[in-house]
């Protein structure tokens, strides 16, 4: 037993889809920017801050006997490791709701 009006809707959605699908890329070529190479050159993409980025920016404002309540052992551990970099040193402890870290 054959659906002609599921297949004739299925169709439709197809057709709907690679016609998005063929605007989206011309769309892409017209405003593509290469160089002579071939490598597209894009604009305002951001750039991707990690765990250690995040660590010296906490080491650099903290000062002696300041600390801060992290909730990871793996930001406590960075920050620790992280401080020599920074000419200071650094203290880590577990609490209730996370782990303390000392500039000391």
């Amino acid at each position: 037993m054959t659906y002609p009006y599921k297949l004739e809707v299925l169709r439709e959605r197809i057709e709907k889809r690679d016609a998005m699908r063929l605007k989206l890329k011309e769309a892409l070529e017209k405003e593509s920017k290469l160089d002579a190479d071939g490598y597209e050159i894009e604009e305002n993409i951001p750039l991707k801050i990690n765990r250690s980025d995040i660590a010296r920016n906490i080491i650099r404002k903290m000062n002696s006997g300041d600390s801060v309540l992290v909730l990871t052992e793996a930001m406590a551990r960075t920050l620790r490791d992280l401080s020599p970099k920074e000419n200071k040193h650094a203290a880590i402890q577990a609490e209730e709701g996370g782990w303390r870290v000392w500039i000391i």
